[in-house]
C-alpha cells in the first residue's frame, strides 16, 4: 500500500526487551561427532572420519590447532578449508557418477 502524501508513516514498532528473546542453545552436537578427539586421529584416517560434514570439519581445525600450538594464518584457514570443499566435491563427484 502506498501512502498518500498527506498520510504520515506508521510508527516505528519497539523491538522486543531482551530478556524475552529465547535462551542462547548452547548443547552440544554429539550426534555430529563434535566430541571427537581429531588431534589424535592419523592423517591418513582422517578425510575419512571428516567425511563432507563442515561442523566436524571446523571442529577437527580447531582442536588440530590447539593442540599442536600452531600458528593460525590465511594460509592455513584456506588450505585447510580447500581440503574441506575438494573432499565434499570428490564425494559428490563420486556419488554421481
Amino acid at each position: 500500500k502506498r501512502l498518500k502524501s498527506s498520510e504520515a508513516p506508521p510508527a516505528p514498532t519497539k523491538p522486543e526487551p531482551e530478556a524475552a528473546l529465547p535462551e542462547k542453545d548452547t548443547t552440544q552436537h554429539t550426534n555430529r561427532n563434535i566430541n571427537v578427539d581429531y588431534a589424535s586421529i592419523p592423517g591418513d584416517e582422517l578425510l575419512d572420519v571428516l567425511g563432507t560434514d563442515a561442523v566436524k570439519w571446523a571442529a577437527a581445525f580447531n582442536q588440530i590447532v590447539i593442540e599442536n600450538n600452531v600458528p593460525i594464518d590465511e594460509e592455513l584457514i584456506c588450505t585447510w578449508f580447500t581440503c574441506a570443499i575438494k573432499t565434499a566435491r570428490s564425494h559428490k563427484t563420486v556419488a554421481v557418477e
